[in-house]
């Protein structure tokens, strides 16, 4: 993961600490994550919009995998937004 994420794999005790300080707890979901099963790392600042934070460890975060591929290249801001139109719109129905 750190070689791939910040092309630095000694970087991984960074990363793993970022996971341990969450208490392993997704920051959208309250779910348990674990490594291998169903936690993904996020760019919390999208690279599409933020390309030189590529690489920036403080940028990224645990989230769960599911979560990951839902919020894909939003912000924080946007996704939560989105989350929200959603429910009202299903809640509606």
């Amino acid at each position: 993961l750190a070689a791939n994420y910040l092309k630095d794999s000694s970087l991984w005790t960074s990363l793993k600490k970022k996971l341990e300080d969450a208490n392993y707890i997704c920051p959208y979901t309250g779910e348990h994550l674990q490594l291998a099963v169903n936690a993904s790392l996020d760019h919390i600042k999208p690279l599409t919009n933020f390309p030189e934070l590529a690489h920036e460890i403080s940028n990224l975060e645990w989230v769960l995998l599911d979560v990951n591929f839902a919020k894909r290249a939003l912000s924080r801001d946007e996704f939560l937004t989105l989350v929200d139109r959603i429910h009202k719109h299903v809640i509606s129905n």
